[in-house]
C-alpha cells in the first residue's frame, strides 16, 4: 500500500528529527528508522492497529500506532475508497505536546 504524507505530518517529522538530532545525531537517526520501521509494519498490515475513535469522511475508522522509543503516534485512514484522505494518509501526533497533527 502507498503512504501518502499529510503535508504537516512531513513538517512535523523534520521538526522531531532536527529536535532529536540536536540532542544526538544518533537520536534523530534512531527517530527516523524507528518511524520508518513502523510505516512499513503498517503498510504490510493497516488494519492490524487499533482504530482512534475518528472517522474520515466515508466513515472508515482511522487507526493509530505508538512509536515505541519516542512520544508519538502514527494516525492513519487505511481506506479503499475515497474519504477525505489518500488510501493510507499519515498523521503524527505528540501525545506529550497534545493534539492530533492534520
Amino acid at each position: 500500500m502507498k503512504i501518502v504524507y499529510l503535508t504537516v505530518a512531513r513538517e512535523e517529522i523534520r521538526e522531531a528529527t532536527e529536535y532529536y538530532a540536536a540532542i544526538s545525531p544518533e537520536l534523530g537517526n534512531a527517530f527516523k528508522r524507528e518511524l520508518r520501521q513502523l510505516l512499513r509494519r503498517v503498510s504490510a498490515m493497516p488494519l492490524a492497529w487499533p482504530p482512534c475513535g475518528a472517522s474520515c469522511v466515508s466513515g472508515a475508522g482511522l487507526r493509530k500506532c505508538l512509536l515505541s522509543r519516542f512520544p508519538y503516534m502514527v494516525i492513519y485512514a487505511p481506506c479503499r475508497v475515497k474519504c477525505g484522505f489518500s488510501p493510507l494518509d499519515i498523521s503524527i501526533d505528540n501525545p506529550v505536546t497534545g493534539g492530533v497533527v492534520w
